[in-house]
């Protein structure tokens, strides 16, 4: 699976997303996701201007919020800061939004005013079991 991820992240300027979409779904691709944890956010014009501005660049690509600046109930460990969770149909789609001309336009209004982690990762497929981890 990660091969066909690639090899169409890889051809993106020739196949369109909604085309991407409609394989992965017939081939169950399941959805990713961009995953942040910020703290020391410095609340400005910059931070305004870029939570004003990121949910036009999420449009083309799918993207929504699941969690959006939330501290979580700490069970185990110690806080990371504030959890950020966007779902995507693929890891293509995720992708390519972080690497658009949009987002990256916005980016720094973000880095520049917080410290954190950012990954994409793929989500597990329906009826996906802690035990298949094992199989792999």
């Amino acid at each position: 699976m990660d091969i066909f991820c690639f090899t169409i992240f890889e051809m993106k300027d020739f196949i369109s997303l909604p085309f991407i979409s409609k394989v992965s779904k017939i081939y169950g691709v399941m959805s990713a996701y961009a995953v942040a944890y910020l703290d020391e956010i410095n609340v400005n014009r910059e931070i305004i201007t870029y939570l004003n501005r990121v949910d036009e660049t999420l449009e083309p690509f799918d993207g929504h919020f699941l969690v959006h600046g939330k501290k979580g109930d700490v069970v185990e460990g110690s806080s990371p800061g504030l959890c950020i969770i966007i779902e995507f149909p693929d890891l293509v789609h995720a992708r390519n939004w972080y690497l658009s001309g949009a987002y990256q336009e916005i980016l720094p209004l973000r880095t520049n005013n917080s410290e954190g982690s950012v990954i994409l990762i793929d989500g597990v497929p329906p009826g996906y079991r802690a035990s298949d981890l094992l199989r792999k």
